[in-house]
């Protein structure tokens, strides 16, 4: 693998992988920008077959079961949580254990027209953001032993024979910055958890901002 990284006064890294598979080009390019956390991802599929293609992309983010470590019985016994978590205006936010998932009890919203989902580790949080009232269909799996995975399906156009279709997505990948993902998506920034201290923790966030 080739190491990329941004060049002083450079504010924007691309970084581009592409695979062949059959008839079908695939393409998917991230787009880093300095001081942020948001990511801008793009899938392309060229059609190189003689006939229309349709498909669906899968965005994903795979992780154990486990809390990371300081998680669990940190100060003051807060049990902050850890897990897949998800969001729709119709439904509003859900949490979602890993134990509910290898069980096969749990329970989100399977489709909608806006939305995102996430992995939420104590402090930090995944989450794939994407763009207008696409219809989409969200997945939590248990994959194996002790690994999960939280993504969502996207459709694209059909693709004519010597064609391309595309995709666009956010990502963001970093700190649970609560003032900054309200401002990304609606929710977002319900992923902070301050566990049994919510009652004190979120309203004096809110006179502190």
């Amino acid at each position: 693998s080739t190491e990329k990284e941004l060049a002083d006064g450079q504010q924007t890294l691309s970084v581009r992988l592409e695979t062949t598979l059959n008839n079908i080009r695939v393409t998917k390019t991230y787009n880093f920008h300095r001081g942020n956390y948001l990511i801008d991802v793009k899938e392309e599929v060229t059609n190189t077959g003689t006939t229309p293609l349709a498909l669906h992309t899968y965005f994903q983010t795979v992780r154990d079961g486990r809390p990371p470590e300081g998680a669990m019985g940190g100060m003051m016994g807060v049990n902050v949580f850890t897990g897949p978590a998800l969001y729709t205006e119709q439904d509003k936010y859900h949490k979602v254990t890993f134990e509910d998932v290898a069980k096969g009890k749990a329970k989100f919203p399977l489709k909608a027209d806006n939305g995102w989902i996430a992995m939420v580790q104590h402090y930090f949080v995944s989450a794939w953001l994407p763009q207008g009232k696409t219809e989409r269909e969200f997945f939590i799996r248990k994959l194996g032993d002790d690994l999960y995975s939280a993504g969502l399906i996207l459709p694209m156009n059909p693709i004519p024979p010597g064609a391309t279709g595309s995709v666009d997505i956010g990502l963001y990948a970093g700190p649970q910055e609560q003032t900054n993902l309200a401002k990304i998506a609606p929710g977002l920034d319900l992923v902070v958890d301050y566990g049994w201290l919510t009652v004190i923790a979120a309203p004096l966030f809110w006179v502190l901002g």
